[in-house]
């Protein structure tokens, strides 16, 4: 049998160095998400620091244990809902990645760093040689994918 499933793909504006600002404008989102009864809510592309690819994302990116992600694993457990987010990622080698994880009431379900970088991006994140896995909700499987 078939299970409906309901996404919210949402287009905002998140800027470089206001990570504060993008954290309340996504918990806005998820909010009313959850009053639609959405299973998954779909944010841009390094939604949380913001996007841009020159040096100063270097000094907006974070690790995948700072507060400001588990703000969003908060926002997933208050709502019951699955969030898939984006961050400039400071890796634990050092390197900037672009990436893109999913979570729900139960924490992370995992992340994707981007594996195809533009000629710009190059000169500042860093490439993964991965495809990253693939995520259940509610019965329902799905991956993430950055272009």
């Amino acid at each position: 049998m078939e299970k409906d499933i309901r996404i919210a793909a949402i287009m905002c504006r998140s800027l470089v160095g206001r990570t504060d600002q993008n954290l309340r404008e996504m918990r806005t989102w998820v909010g009313n998400a959850a009053k639609e009864k959405v299973d998954i809510v779909c944010f841009p592309e390094l939604c949380i620091t913001g996007y841009h690819v020159h040096e100063e994302m270097a000094r907006a990116a974070l690790a995948m244990d700072d507060p400001e992600v588990e703000t969003v694993f908060k926002m997933a457990r208050e709502h019951d809902i699955a969030i898939i987010a984006g961050l400039a990622e400071k890796g634990m080698d050092g390197r900037i990645y672009a990436t893109g994880f999913a979570c729900d009431k139960n924490g992370m379900l995992g992340k994707y760093r981007k594996v195809h970088l533009g000629p710009p991006e190059k000169k500042t994140f860093s490439p993964a040689d991965a495809i990253g896995p693939l995520f259940e909700r509610k019965g329902f499987k799905f991956g993430i994918q950055l272009c």
